[in-house]
C-alpha cells in the first residue's frame, strides 16, 4: 500500500469538495503538464474559500501558457488580501519587478514585511537582510 493516495482516491475526494485533495490533484497535473486540469482543481478550491488554491491558480496564470497576467496579478492580490503568507511574498516580488508602478519599493517592502509576520521563510530573509 502506497502512502500516498492514487489518482482515483483524490479524484473522488475532490468531487466532494475536499479542498486538500483539490490542491493535491491539482499539483499533480501540474507536474504532468496538464494545465487545464490543474487550473480547474485550483480554481474548484478556491471557489470553496482556498486562499491557496487562488495563489496556485494564480503562479499557473503567470507562468505557465496560455499566461494571462492580469488575472495572475489580480488572483494573486486576492489570496494575499485573504491572509495568504506566499502570495504575500510572490506579490512583494511582482511589485518590485514592475518599473510602471509608483512607490514600487514601499508597496514591495510592505507586502514582504506582511508576509515576514507571518513567518513565511523567504520574506523573514528578505526582512533580515534589509536591516543589515
Amino acid at each position: 500500500m502506497s502512502a500516498y493516495p492514487s489518482d482515483n482516491d483524490l479524484e473522488a475526494r475532490a468531487r466532494a469538495g475536499d479542498i486538500p485533495s483539490l490542491l493535491a490533484l491539482g499539483g499533480r497535473f501540474a507536474l504532468r503538464e496538464d494545465v487545464n486540469r490543474a487550473r480547474a482543481c485550483f480554481a474548484q478550491a478556491a471557489k470553496l474559500g482556498s486562499p491557496a488554491g487562488l495563489r496556485m491558480l494564480a503562479k499557473s496564470l503567470l507562468a505557465q501558457q496560455p499566461v494571462n497576467a492580469a488575472d495572475g496579478v489580480s488572483m494573486m492580490q486576492g489570496a494575499a488580501q485573504q491572509g495568504d503568507a506566499e502570495a504575500m511574498h510572490l506579490c512583494a516580488v511582482l511589485a518590485a519587478q514592475d518599473e510602471n508602478l509608483p512607490q514600487r519599493w514601499t508597496i514591495a517592502n510592505q507586502f514582504s514585511a506582511r508576509a515576514a509576520a507571518l513567518d513565511y521563510p523567504l520574506a523573514c530573509e528578505e526582512q533580515a537582510m534589509a536591516a543589515r
